[in-house]
């Protein structure tokens, strides 16, 4: 279900469509994914009425024609580092929403995330190797992790993919959540570009080190293409 973003419309729509069944304008599909959420709610299930869980922790907007109504006024501190990596969003998600839910208890509010690692109905999927084709699956999926794909790829995109974590490594640490870049479930890739699916804070007394992402690659080697293999 979605409701038509036109002001003199707002008629409910099934999801399946891309336009308004009524006055036909576009129907925006904005899928959230809802960071550091242990346990999502049942799928269908509608988050601060507004929300629909489409499965796997992501949710479709189903008011696109209004904007989110935060009123949080404790906001958590892993939302200023979004804030302030937003210069990263090639590689990053930005936050679109704050939720807290009664039914959905939990010690901070839910944070929504815009332009995340979420594949999309319609999107041309790029694979490992850069072949692309439209997917027969016909809902929405997150993309796949660097580790489901690195065995998979030519050494040249081995690296690529290194190379920007590696970038990524030093605006992190200045925020706090370096400890992203060595989890790998969090790194998605998408062709040949990584996307972090959230951020995750540093634990404040054992702060992530250069020689942790090293050990962190070191593994990767064994299974590394050939052409990149040291050995």
């Amino acid at each position: 279900m979605l409701y038509c973003p036109n002001p003199t419309c707002q008629t409910l729509n099934d999801d399946g469509h891309r336009f308004c069944q009524r006055c036909g304008t576009f129907l925006p599909h904005r899928y959230l994914w809802a960071a550091e959420i242990a346990t999502p709610p049942s799928i269908d299930a509608l988050l601060g009425d507004r929300y629909w869980h489409k499965g796997q922790g992501i949710f479709l907007d189903t008011l696109p024609g209004y904007p989110p109504s935060t009123d949080i006024e404790d906001i958590p501190s892993i939302v200023y580092a979004y804030l302030r990596l937003a210069e990263k969003r090639l590689h990053l998600p930005l936050v679109y929403d704050l939720i807290t839910d009664e039914s959905h208890p939990a010690e901070h509010p839910i944070v929504l995330l815009e332009e995340a690692a979420i594949w999309q109905p319609g999107q041309v999927f790029t694979d490992g190797n850069g072949s692309k084709a439209q997917p027969s699956f016909t809902g929405v999926l997150l993309l796949p992790s660097i580790q489901d794909l690195w065995t998979r790829v030519s050494g040249r995109r081995q690296l690529f993919w290194l190379w920007q974590i590696a970038s990524l490594w030093q605006s992190l640490a200045d925020e706090d959540v370096a400890t992203t870049l060595l989890t790998p479930d969090l790194i998605r890739v998408e062709g040949g570009l990584v996307r972090l699916l959230e951020l995750r804070l540093d634990l404040p007394d054992t702060p992530p080190t250069l020689a942790d992402l090293g050990a962190l690659w070191h593994s990767w080697l064994a299974k590394a293409n050939p052409d990149i293999d040291p050995n």
